[in-house]
């Protein structure tokens, strides 16, 4: 039942949003996600998969800078603003 479940949503997946989606760099991503983008990517076709990429930790900042100005980018992802506030709080671990 589950295997008919995701060939359903990944015919769904495929036949609309590629269309409107240009390109998705991913970043930074673990070595388990990119294990397993990589072995679901070969059930996806050929325009579909093309229009993903998996950008390795190196590559990050020139792969950044061509789309967001590194002056809104903070640090940790090669900018150089300052402001970047966290939003994931960790409240809930107190007493």
């Amino acid at each position: 039942m589950s295997q008919i479940l995701f060939v359903f949503f990944l015919s769904l997946f495929q036949e609309n949003y590629p269309d409107i989606l240009h390109s998705a760099k991913i970043a930074p991503s673990s070595w388990f996600f990119t294990f397993c983008f990589r072995t679901i990517s070969a059930t996806l076709d050929a325009a579909t998969a093309s229009k993903f990429e998996i950008v390795s930790d190196r590559e990050l900042p020139s792969k950044l800078h061509t789309f967001i100005d590194p002056v809104l980018l903070p640090t940790h992802l090669g900018g150089s603003s300052s402001t970047y506030q966290s939003s994931v709080s960790i409240d809930f671990m107190k007493e």
